[in-house]
């Protein structure tokens, strides 16, 4: 068994005050500012690879290496922008303004005693989204972009229920996600916002755009 640390960053996702509209055929227009091959599509290995190194930047940045067995962490580099914020059930979360923007990204460090390929089977594997996010009303595949054994790029879909003022609130998202086992031996999954005609916006529901979440273990 692999006794990983495992790091999670997370910029609040923009929601809009109100349910985003589409058009009369049906389809979101690409907001996403997305790279593109030379035939003018996108380009989602590039998009990929763009995600998983800018997690992997932003870890390196944070520079703290996790105590094994006090459930703490211990700061390496004091100039580093990201802050200590608070820490619950042995998971340690780092905060940090992100520039010009006005969220904030979160980066937690926490251990799961688990082997790593049965970690990255339940946090990328759709079906077993519910084990672990009792918010999540419904998770599926939009379409798979490429699959190997070592990595797997996919569009999904999601929609979660959270209670707000004693109100039940629904909203969904339309994402990105890359699924990889790196050659140093960490695990990475990266998630973003995207649009998508075949998921279209749902009425009556408020749609959350994620512009970077990343979980990656060691």
């Amino acid at each position: 068994f692999i006794k990983g640390v495992v790091r999670l960053l997370y910029c609040f996702p923009e929601i809009s005050a109100m349910a985003s509209k589409a058009d009369s055929t049906g389809e979101v227009a690409e907001r996403d500012l997305l790279p593109l091959d030379p035939q003018g599509q996108v380009d989602w290995n590039a998009l990929g690879d763009t995600l998983t190194a800018r997690i992997l930047e932003e870890v390196s940045d944070a520079n703290f290496e996790y105590r094994n067995g006090t459930g703490s962490v211990e700061r390496n580099d004091s100039h580093s922008e990201w802050k200590y914020c608070f820490q619950e059930n042995d998971v340690t979360v780092l905060q940090k303004r992100l520039k010009n923007s006005p969220l904030k990204g979160f980066l937690g460090y926490g251990i799961i005693d688990l082997p790593l390929d049965q970690i990255a089977k339940v946090v990328a594997d759709l079906g077993c989204v519910y084990l672990w996010d009792m918010f999540t009303t419904d998770a599926r595949y939009i379409r798979v972009i490429s699959e190997s054994e070592t990595q797997k790029d996919f569009i999904a879909y999601r929609s979660i229920m959270a209670t707000r003022c004693f109100f039940k609130v629904v909203r969904d998202m339309c994402y990105y996600a890359r699924s990889k086992f790196l050659d140093d031996g960490r695990y990475v999954l990266t998630v973003m916002s995207v649009a998508d005609p075949k998921c279209p916006l749902v009425p009556g529901l408020t749609r959350m755009k994620v512009t970077s979440q990343a979980l990656q273990k060691n």
